[in-house]
């Protein structure tokens, strides 16, 4: 399986999706940033605004990135964007709800060999992925937040 790791999907402009999305741009990934609420989606870019220009201002990066930076970052409303990653992360509220629908609505649209990631407190992987086609795609991932700092990840399986 051939992956194009430089562009990945993230549902949810929560704090931790934000936080996700500004990690991955200031490592070089193209991020397609997904929320059904526009407004979650402008408070986001924001946050990602300001935290590049306190990077730049502790020199952690430099000023000339900084527009490079936050073009990697693509806002959508809608899932059809997914259409060309391989890798998925979900980020909303520990929903159980809110987790299947979006599962179901990325099992649309994904190329088969896309990996999807949950992020989860409590909801039980296996439950999740149990409702799809292919529940091998599916992992869960639990961040210590803030993920702009946290250097721990939880990988469930």
């Amino acid at each position: 399986m051939s992956m194009d790791s430089s562009r990945i999907g993230i549902i949810g402009a929560t704090p931790l999706g934000v936080g996700l999305a500004d990690l991955a741009a200031q490592k070089s990934l193209n991020v397609l940033l997904i929320d059904t609420d526009k407004g979650n989606l402008e408070r986001g870019v924001q946050v990602i605004r300001e935290s590049v220009d306190v990077w730049i201002h502790e020199g952690k990066i430099k000023s000339d990135q900084k527009d490079e930076i936050r073009a990697r970052v693509q806002l959508a409303l809608d899932y059809d964007v997914l259409k060309t990653v391989d890798f998925v992360f979900d980020a909303q509220a520990d929903s159980e709800f809110e987790k299947m629908a979006s599962l179901r609505k990325c099992e649309e649209v994904l190329k088969p060999s896309a990996i999807f990631a949950i992020h989860t407190d409590t909801l039980s992987i296996t439950k999740l992925a149990g409702d799809i086609k292919n529940p091998e795609r599916v992992l869960g991932v639990h961040f210590l937040t803030p993920v702009i700092s946290s250097r721990l990840v939880e990988i469930i399986r």
